[in-house]
């Protein structure tokens, strides 16, 4: 399943795709998108960068990836089970608004 995303449609990836026998689903684009993952994703985020600095990301040393190791255990560390049962409990509503939207933009 592919997403339009760029290398999901680069002309190597399709190659590569078809050489193997792999099948892909093709998805419209501008497609909902209703996997809860990405709030995770959006949450953990947020959560790095409201703990770091812009300095933080102009080198790239040791010491910042050991940093950005413990900023990433410490934001998924911040995933609540109440945030993802919330999540869990959208789906009827995310999937109603796509039927809603015929298909189109949800506000998910």
């Amino acid at each position: 399943m592919h997403d339009n995303a760029r290398p999901h449609t680069a002309t190597a990836t399709k190659a590569a795709l078809e050489q193997t026998g792999i099948p892909v689903i093709e998805w419209p684009p501008g497609s909902p998108d209703l996997n809860p993952i990405e709030h995770v994703w959006m949450k953990m985020k947020q959560h790095i960068h409201d703990n770091s600095d812009a300095k933080f990301w102009q080198s790239n040393t040791a010491a910042n990836r050991e940093e950005l190791q413990r900023l990433i255990q410490q934001a998924w560390d911040s995933i609540t089970p109440e945030f993802l049962g919330g999540l869990v409990d959208s789906m009827p509503a995310r999937c109603q608004a796509v039927l809603d939207a015929q298909g189109g933009p949800t506000p998910y």
